[in-house]
C-alpha cells in the first residue's frame, strides 16, 4: 500500500518554470547515459528527451508537446563532438522552421573546449559520414564521444546549466510547496485507504 500512495503522490505539485515563464529541456544523444543525466534533471523539473544517435524527425515531433508552449523554451544539447553530432545545430535549425517552433539550442557538451581542458581521448573521424569533410576542416580528424566526460563531470556540466537558468529562490520555494502537497496527499491517502 505504501508503494501504491508514494506513486500516486509522486508527481504533485506546480512547475517551478511556469513561475519564471520559460522551460528548459535536456536532449541527450546517448541513451546509455541517460539513468545518469536523469539523476540531475529530476531535481530540477527538468525533462529529458533521448534521441539515441542523430536526432531524428520523429525525436524532434515527438518533443513538440514539450518545446511547443507560450513560455520561452530552452533546449540544452549534450552530445559527441564528431561530424554528426556537431550538425545536430543546423539540423534542428531546419527541423524548427519545419515545424515551427521556436526555441534556444545550446550544446553544453561536448564542446571543442571541453575536449582540450580535459585532455579526452579521441577517435579517429569516419571520413565515410557525409558532414565528416566540414568537420575535418575545423576540427582535424579526431573526434570524441560523450562518454569521454568523467560521469560526475558530465552530472555538473547539466547541472550548472539549468542552474544557471532558474533563480533558486523560486526553485526552493516551489520544491517546499511540493514536498508540503505531497506529504498531505499521502495522509488523505492512507486516511482513506485505513493504512496507518
Amino acid at each position: 500500500m505504501e508503494r501504491f500512495i508514494e506513486e500516486a503522490t509522486k508527481n504533485l505539485g506546480e512547475d517551478p518554470w511556469k513561475v519564471l515563464g520559460k522551460r528548459v529541456v535536456v536532449w541527450l544523444e546517448k541513451d546509455a547515459l541517460a539513468e545518469l543525466v536523469y539523476g540531475v534533471v529530476r531535481a530540477y523539473y527538468v525533462p529529458l528527451g533521448v534521441s539515441r544517435g542523430y536526432s531524428s524527425w520523429t525525436f524532434i515531433h515527438d518533443n513538440l508537446d514539450i518545446i511547443r508552449t507560450n513560455l520561452e523554451v530552452k533546449v540544452l544539447y549534450l552530445g559527441d563532438h564528431d561530424p554528426s553530432g556537431i550538425d545536430i545545430e543546423r539540423f534542428t535549425g531546419e527541423a524548427m522552421r519545419y515545424f515551427d517552433v521556436d526555441f534556444e539550442l545550446e550544446r553544453i557538451a561536448l564542446t571543442y573546449e571541453q575536449v582540450l581542458s580535459y585532455n579526452l581521448l579521441p577517435n579517429p573521424a569516419k571520413k565515410a559520414d557525409p558532414r565528416a569533410k566540414e568537420y575535418i576542416q575545423r576540427y582535424g580528424d579526431k573526434c570524441w564521444e560523450l562518454d569521454a566526460l568523467e560521469p560526475t563531470l558530465l552530472q555538473n556540466v547539466v547541472k550548472e546549466a539549468i542552474q544557471s537558468e532558474i533563480d533558486p529562490r523560486i526553485l526552493n520555494a516551489v520544491v517546499e510547496r511540493n514536498h508540503e502537497a505531497r506529504r498531505k496527499a499521502r495522509e488523505e491517502l492512507r486516511r482513506k485507504l485505513g493504512v496507518q
